[in-house]
């Protein structure tokens, strides 16, 4: 019998795994299987949720730790799901593949372990296997994606065949693996034992794991109105899943071999995105998708800085001028293949004359054009209405009324600034409670900030923000207690993405992004208009997830 983390009694599996979410049943199946049929010396962790330090999350059914060999990533699976053309499984046709599911919870386990127990070296080999309790297929899938159907439980010895084939795949990396072995698995033992079972994840993970949920039905919806009327405009307030719709809609154009641009404003969202992007396995369409905010096009497609300096640095008015006029003769230079689709997220923030510049990069027939927009985070005043006559056919108007990214109590907090009437999603209930929006001094900033590090927070998920840069510059490190070492603070987006840096920002450079905790500096806004500053209020408030916090100088 394989030792089982936490080790449950079999006549209290049942009892101890209740079915208080999708696929409990062939969890229960497969952790019973697993107990009597693998070997004594192999270790099986049960139900382990790991966030690397870039925030990417994982909820992880079985973890099976082969000595001197490696961890394979076991998916449960149990009932009600379908094979679609091309290999494909999943719940529904637009629901997402099991399989891209379990590869991506074993590169966020293999992130996890080079984060906070390797410290950034190699540990060795690891991967992942689906396994269908209950569903039988009738022939082999096509992908040769590893997997167990109903039929293979039934013999003798196929999973551990199974698991050990899956690490003789990487035996380039067992030298590593036994080096690591000892110090990885006691940082999964510790503290494992069987009350943690009665699956109660604590608030913050249940909270992560809702907002980082594939696309609702409303918002299925909108992504298929895209396929087929091919010019939308979308509109809705922060967190209802208009960047979310965009990437999903990129994907499925990609993976159809279409040629996507996907532009948004800001330069740090389009960093993230390109991230995000990694995991997406195009295959060999990775090159159909192309992803950069507006003012680096110039260098992303035809490798030509458009930008315009001036002595104040960069000069926005002629830079938009220089790429209108450098775009359509750069295509005659160089005879770009034009792009089938065209995303534009944060349409807002450019002008018209900045989409009519992009309209030469389409193709002229059978072309997608989606448009997503909140009018509300208009930050650079451009107060503008799409003009159907920019393009070849009107627009198609789709609204999204329901907020998924933030808690009841900070959206209500920040909806006055954004004359929206969205719903919010993420409610105090039986899964988590929400916490209220809190104010603090900028003094109190940083015990604050030590105290979440030492709760375990990770640095990537903290961010700093202020509509002005002055009271940033304040902030240098914190101590975190936990590790003993200093943590420090970055203005870098790309570092705070790595992970052991703690972000500060401008509500203006963290347009589009978001943090599970943020602490929001919005200052006496004394040099900008009133609706300006409300605009920049509520962007700045609703970029936190699960907590925020209001930073009021002593003498406001």
């Amino acid at each position: 019998m394989a030792r089982m983390i936490p080790d449950i009694e079999l006549a209290d599996v049942n009892r101890l795994i209740p079915d208080n979410r999708p696929g409990a049943s062939g969890e229960r199946f497969v952790y019973c299987y697993m107990k009597k049929n693998l070997p004594d010396d192999w270790v099986v962790v049960y139900n382990f949720s790991c966030r690397a330090a870039d925030g990417q999350h994982a909820q992880l059914d079985f973890l099976v730790f082969v000595p001197s060999k490696g961890i394979v990533n076991v998916d449960a699976k149990g009932t009600g799901y379908h094979v679609f053309p091309g290999g494909k499984v999943a719940l529904t046709e637009n629901g997402d593949n099991v399989f891209e599911q379990a590869c991506t919870g074993a590169h966020v386990l293999n992130k996890y372990l080079r984060d906070y127990v390797t410290r950034g070296q190699d540990w060795g080999s690891f991967g992942s296997l689906v396994a269908f309790a209950f569903l039988r297929f009738s022939g082999s899938l096509i992908g040769g994606n590893p997997y167990m159907d109903a039929s293979d439980f039934v013999q003798e010895g196929v999973m551990k065949k199974k698991i050990l084939d899956i690490l003789d795949s990487h035996n380039w990396a067992y030298r590593a693996y036994v080096g690591w072995e000892k110090a990885i698995l006691a940082h999964f033992l510790q503290s494992r034992d069987v009350s943690e079972v009665a699956i109660k994840e604590n608030p913050y993970d249940a909270m992560e794991a809702y907002s980082l949920r594939g696309l609702d039905p409303e918002q299925r919806v909108i992504a298929n109105a895209i396929h087929t009327n091919r010019y939308i405009h979308v509109t809705g307030g922060a967190g209802t899943g208009k960047t979310l719709i965009a990437l999903a809609v990129a994907k499925d154009l990609a993976l159809e071999g279409r040629r996507v641009l996907y532009i948004c404003y800001n330069k740090a969202l389009a960093a993230s995105l390109k991230r995000v992007t990694r995991g997406f396995q195009l295959g060999d369409n990775a090159s159909c998708l192309k992803i950069c905010n507006f003012h680096k096009l110039g260098q992303e497609l035809f490798n030509k800085d458009l930008t315009v300096t001036d002595g104040s640095g960069f000069n926005r008015p002629r830079t938009d001028e220089n790429i209108a006029r450098q775009i359509p003769v750069l295509l005659q230079k160089t005879h770009l293949k034009r792009f089938n689709a065209l995303l534009i997220d944060e349409a807002q923030d450019l002008s018209q004359d900045n989409i009519r510049a992009l309209m030469p990069l389409l193709v002229r027939d059978n072309r997608t054009l989606a448009v997503f927009s909140d009018a509300a985070q208009t930050i650079f005043s451009l107060d503008w209405e799409l003009d159907t006559a920019m393009f070849e056919a009107p627009l198609v108007n789709c609204k999204l009324d329901r907020n998924y990214r933030n808690t009841d109590k900070i959206y209500k907090h920040f909806q006055p600034l954004s004359q929206e009437n969205t719903k919010p999603m993420m409610v105090s209930g039986s899964d988590f409670v929400t916490k209220n929006v809190e104010e603090c001094l900028l003094d109190d900033v940083k015990p604050l900030i030590e105290r979440k590090l030492a709760d375990g927070v990770p640095p990537s998920q903290i961010a700093v923000l202020s509509i002005a840069s002055t009271p940033l510059s304040t902030l240098d490190s914190v101590h975190n207690h936990s590790t003993n070492r200093r943590v420090g603070f970055t203005p870098d987006i790309e570092k705070w993405f790595e992970g052991d840096k703690i972000l500060k920002s401008t509500v203006q450079a963290f347009k589009g992004l978001d943090a599970n905790c943020v602490f929001f500096i919005p200052g006496k806004g004394e040099h900008y208009k009133q609706n300006e500053w409300e605009k920049l209020r509520y962007v700045g408030e609703s970029r936190a997830k699960f907590e925020l916090y209001i930073v009021c100088d002593e003498h406001d």
